[in-house]
C-alpha cells in the first residue's frame, strides 16, 4: 500500500503483522507493585516513547531541549522516571539526531525529578497552574477514584501542600451548583 510522500519519495507501508498492546487488567485500582518488578500500572517504555517523539518534534522545529514532568521521589518503582533513564535517553537522542553529525546537542531536562509531588503542586500553584482540569486517574475517569496509586499520590500531594484538590472542588461545584 502506498503511503505519504516524505522527502520527495513515496513511502511503502506493508502490513505483515499487527502489533497488539499488552494485556492490562480491566481496572488498575488497588494494584500495587508486583513482586520484583514495576507496579501493575507500569506501561512498557512509555516515557521513552514520549521522549523520542518529543525529541523528533523538537528537532524538526529547531529546539534543543525537551522538558519532562515526571519525578522519582513518589514513584520509585517506575524504571523510566529515574535520573539514569533521563541521562540514557539524552545519549540516545543525541546519537539519533543531527547532534550525531555535529548539530546542536539535545538536553532532556527533568526539573521535578527529585521533588515530592506536594512540592510540585506548590510550585504549580505559585505559577498559576489550573489543576481543576488536570486528570490523573488510571481508571480513566475525570473524578479521582481514590484507589489507584495515581489518585492516592495526588490526594496526598494536595493534602501535604495544604490546599484542597481544585479538580475535586470543581467537580463538586458542577455536581451541586
Amino acid at each position: 500500500m502506498a503511503g505519504p510522500r516524505h522527502g520527495g519519495r513515496r513511502l511503502k507501508v506493508r502490513r505483515k503483522s499487527r502489533i497488539r498492546p499488552p494485556s492490562y487488567p480491566q481496572s488498575c485500582c488497588c494494584a500495587g507493585p508486583s513482586a520484583g518488578g514495576p507496579p501493575i500500572t507500569y506501561v512498557p517504555f512509555r516515557n521513552g516513547i514520549l521522549l523520542a517523539v518529543a525529541a523528533a518534534w523538537a528537532e524538526a522545529r529547531g529546539a534543543d531541549e525537551v522538558v519532562t514532568g515526571f519525578n522519582v521521589i513518589d514513584s520509585p518503582d517506575y524504571p523510566d522516571t529515574r535520573p539514569d533513564f533521563v541521562r540514557a535517553m539524552a545519549r540516545a537522542v543525541n546519537a539519533g539526531t543531527r547532534a550525531a553529525f555535529g548539530g546542536p546537542r539535545f538536553r532532556i531536562t527533568a526539573p521535578f525529578i527529585r521533588l515530592k509531588k506536594s512540592d510540585i503542586v506548590r510550585a504549580g500553584l505559585t505559577l498559576g497552574a489550573d489543576y481543576s482540569h488536570s486528570v490523573s486517574c488510571y481508571d480513566g475517569a475525570e473524578r479521582p477514584c481514590g484507589r489507584c496509586s495515581s489518585c492516592r499520590l495526588r490526594a496526598r500531594a494536595f493534602k501535604e501542600a495544604g490546599v484542597p484538590d481544585p479538580l475535586v472542588v470543581r467537580l463538586g461545584k458542577e455536581q451541586h451548583p
